[in-house]
């Protein structure tokens, strides 16, 4: 047994076992990856190997897609990708719009939720920062509008801060942005104007919900055929005669 003390022999007895020990351990199985995947998620991973990478550009334009909640009876309605409004070196913003409504019978819900989420080296955001939104001219939001407000520098990280805030508008209001051909938003310092593309997005978040049902249409109102025989007249005498 003087041939195991050489080196290339025990060299090979370990290559041997190592491929004998592969063909017996069983693969991993595969992994499914999810569909129609939150932007959110996925710019949330690459930036925390490189947070400002550039983005590559878009293969088509975005559009909205639905998903359903059936324990709640819950539509929920919101872009595949969210709209890039701002990108500049140390800063992006984006714009996140979604909203809810009844899945056993959708309709126009009640309002819809603006989420702007901020990327930055600094804090930039808050809930005073002023936001306005103008369509076509007309300024779409007051003074009194609220925001949320969330987010904020993580002590002692080197992430960028991630800040968001929401407002709330009326679907009315929605649907007269959607509907506008200009459409500039101003968040803070940002004043960007959506494009062509972007607002088509925004309006394939309408299309998502059913038509309107048509109103039913009145009772119809049987109209009979004169009869042949028409009674005469009574006639009345005045005065009456005193004679019965």
């Amino acid at each position: 047994m003087h041939w195991l003390s050489s080196p290339k022999v025990r060299l090979a007895l370990i290559v041997n076992g190592l491929y004998f020990i592969s063909l017996l351990t069983p693969p991993a199985a595969p992994t499914r990856p999810r569909l129609f995947a939150r932007a959110a998620e996925a710019r949330t991973a690459s930036k925390q190997t490189q947070p400002f990478a550039p983005l590559a550009p878009p293969s088509a334009p975005t559009k909205a897609t639905t998903k359903v909640m059936k324990e709640f009876d819950q539509l929920d309605v919101y872009l595949e990708n969210d709209l890039l409004l701002v990108s500049k070196p140390g800063h992006r913003l984006y714009l996140s719009p979604t909203f809810t409504t009844k899945a056993s019978r959708p309709k126009e819900p009640d309002s819809v939720l603006l989420r702007f989420v901020s990327y930055s080296d600094v804090k930039t955001l808050s809930n005073t920062t002023p936001l306005s939104i103008t369509a076509d001219g007309v300024d779409e939001v007051n003074e009194s509008t609220h925001l949320w407000y969330g987010g904020g520098a993580v002590p002692g990280s080197s992430s960028p801060v991630v800040e968001g805030v929401g407002v709330e508008l009326p679907y009315e209001v929605f649907i007269e942005i959607v509907s506008a051909r200009q459409v500039i938003v101003q968040l803070g310092p940002d004043r960007v104007e959506l494009t062509a593309v972007q607002i088509e997005a925004l309006r394939d978040m309408h299309r998502r919900l059913p038509p309107p049902e048509d109103p039913p249409p009145p009772p119809a109102v049987k109209i009979g055929r004169p009869s042949a025989v028409t009674a005469e007249p009574k006639v009345i005498q005045w005065p009456p005669d005193s004679r019965h």
